[in-house]
């Protein structure tokens, strides 16, 4: 029971990384927007002055890398609702597989279905 507890934990854990994630990779590309619009703006008006190409280059050089980083990690989290869907069936095949109540009464189910598919399919 208290592994389950920390799987969702971990599930919670993630799920909000996943929403951090996103406001990060709001902000980074606002972040980049502005410092692409400086960087045009800046090509007529601070033409001359190298500190602030420099600083406009540095700006949209480092949103652009953390972009590229953040991107793929969001693409591979999955959701919540398909982390809590695995972790229920597979906690369910492990329950099954380690109670012999239950595998008998799916045996017992399983006869009772083909007795029934039998007689239906013999009175067609």
């Amino acid at each position: 029971m208290n592994s389950l507890i920390w799987k969702f934990y971990a599930i919670e854990t993630i799920g909000n990384l996943n929403i951090a994630l996103n406001i990060a990779m709001v902000v980074i590309g606002v972040l980049l927007v502005v410092g692409l619009c400086l960087r045009v703006s800046s090509l007529g008006i601070y033409a001359d002055d190298d500190d602030v190409v420099k600083k406009t280059n540095s700006c949209i050089k480092k949103s652009t890398i953390a972009l590229i980083v953040i991107v793929p990690i969001l693409v591979l989290i999955p959701t919540k609702k398909f982390m809590y869907a695995s972790l229920g069936i597979k906690e369910t095949v492990e329950f099954i597989q380690g109670n012999e109540e239950v595998k008998e009464v799916s045996s017992k189910t399983l006869q009772l279905i083909n007795k029934k598919l039998d007689k239906f399919l013999n009175e067609e």
